[in-house]
């Protein structure tokens, strides 16, 4: 009971300033890490050619699902060939052609559905290049779409897809994923490349110990909201989830990017509701007795731009000035 009242006090304390956040980038406003992650952002639009122009929901949702489309060929290959690439210490086979297609699909929609045992099924190359690098990718997909469906609905222009997701990839996803696999890996959680070992037990026994980039999966798995682990018992596993930090840690990441949503549309119906407010007291305004003809009552707007100064038409209005038309 209490580690559930702790969870959920840290959760509320937590998710208020992390859904704030998320709204600066999806507005791409100004955040505290523009400095670190601005020439990061920038110099992979330059080497992906990535333009600053707006998309439709048609052109959004057809590069959405093109950009998965590649990814599902490149992971499907790696599935089949990984007994033929680099880092497999423990000799594992290439995966079947059928199950190969369920996983890579199963990861792309971020459903995670798992028909494999990680520590027997992959070799340490394919849980990096293929299970970890969707999990990224993955949520970064899902994550765009909800914040280009969040923007619609506010009365925004839906964004583009390739910025969204470097954005979210950049300065939430990968950052976040630092932390959590930083503690992982201080609770006990494996973090290695070492093959796996066998040991003698006290009883003159003998058993396996499975190795691997277990922290790394771990924490992206649980902050994109995704299933299957390194393991196939997953976070039931001491190796996965070895102490109560370990898992109240893994039930903050599970939950703290979808309540953040929340909070982020919030902001961006309230932007809504304020800018509202002041086109109308700006449309309205004008309407008063102009000294110098009617042409500024007609003319405050066109093509949705000011042709005065917001500012100093306020104030002529308020004080009676009489000022040229500008």
């Amino acid at each position: 009971m209490l580690q559930i009242i702790l969870t959920l006090a840290i959760f509320l304390i937590l998710v208020i300033p992390m859904g704030k956040y998320m709204y600066h980038i999806a507005t791409e406003q100004k955040t505290f890490a523009d400095k670190v992650f601005n020439p990061i952002d920038h110099l992979i639009y330059k080497i992906c050619g990535i333009k600053n122009e707006d998309m439709g929901w048609k052109k959004y949702a057809l590069t959405l699902v093109t950009a998965n489309a590649v990814m599902v060929f490149v992971g499907y290959l790696i599935l089949r060939i990984q007994n033929l690439l680099f880092l497999n210490p423990n000799g594992i086979e290439g995966m079947e052609s059928s199950l190969s297609f369920n996983t890579i699909i199963s990861f792309m929609t971020n459903t995670n559905l798992q028909h494999y045992s990680g520590e027997s099924g992959l070799s340490y190359a394919a849980q990096m290049c293929v299970i970890i690098f969707m999990m990224f990718t993955s949520a970064a997909s899902g994550y765009a779409a909800c914040m280009a469906f969040c923007r619609g609905l506010s009365g925004r222009k839906l964004g583009n897809f390739y910025r969204d997701m470097v954005r979210i990839t950049t300065r939430i996803l990968i950052p976040v994923s630092f932390i959590v696999g930083l503690i992982l890996v201080s609770q006990g959680t494996p973090q290695t490349l070492m093959q796996n070992f066998t040991v003698e037990t006290i009883e003159g026994k003998y058993q396996d110990f499975a190795m691997g980039p277990v922290a790394a999966l771990e924490s992206i798995k649980h902050l994109g909201t995704n299933g299957g682990g390194f393991f196939g018992a997953n976070s039931t596993t001491p190796f996965e989830n070895p102490t109560v930090i370990s898992n109240i840690v893994e039930l903050l990441s599970m939950m703290i990017l979808p309540g953040a949503c929340i909070v982020t549309f919030g902001h961006m119906l309230h932007d809504r509701k304020k800018n509202k407010v002041k086109a109308a007291a700006v449309a309205v305004a004008p309407a008063k007795k102009n000294p110098y003809g009617t042409s500024g009552r007609c003319s405050v707007w066109r093509n949705g731009s000011h042709l005065y100064d917001r500012t100093s038409v306020m104030l002529q209005l308020r004080d009676g000035r009489k000022s040229r038309d500008r």
